[in-house]
C-alpha cells in the first residue's frame, strides 16, 4: 500500500513505523491543511502543536518546495491504515 505508512525502520535509538501519507480523513492526511503539512515538514509540529517524532529531523525545503510534495500526496487514493 504505497504511502500509506506502517513499514518498519530499524534505527539505533529502536524502530519507526512510517506514517499515512494518504488523504485519508480519519487514518492519514486528509484534515491537514497545507499550511499545516509545511510546518511539519519545515518546523517538526503537526498540527495541535505537538511535536513530529521520526528520526529525519527537520526537511530543509522551502514553503513551494513542501507546498508541492503536498500536492502530490493529495492526488493518491486515500487509504485507511491506521499506524
Amino acid at each position: 500500500m504505497p504511502y500509506a505508512g506502517g513499514r518498519a525502520l530499524k534505527t539505533p535509538f529502536g524502530t519507526f513505523y512510517g506514517p499515512n501519507l494518504t488523504p485519508h480523513p480519519e487514518a492519514g492526511l486528509g484534515r491537514w491543511s497545507e499550511a499545516d503539512f509545511v510546518r511539519a515538514l519545515t518546523k517538526g509540529f503537526a498540527p495541535g502543536n505537538r511535536t513530529i517524532r521520526y528520526p529525519m529531523g527537520i526537511m530543509p525545503l522551502s514553503d513551494q518546495e513542501a507546498g508541492a510534495i503536498y500536492a502530490y500526496l493529495r492526488t493518491v487514493p486515500p487509504i485507511r491504515n491506521a499506524v
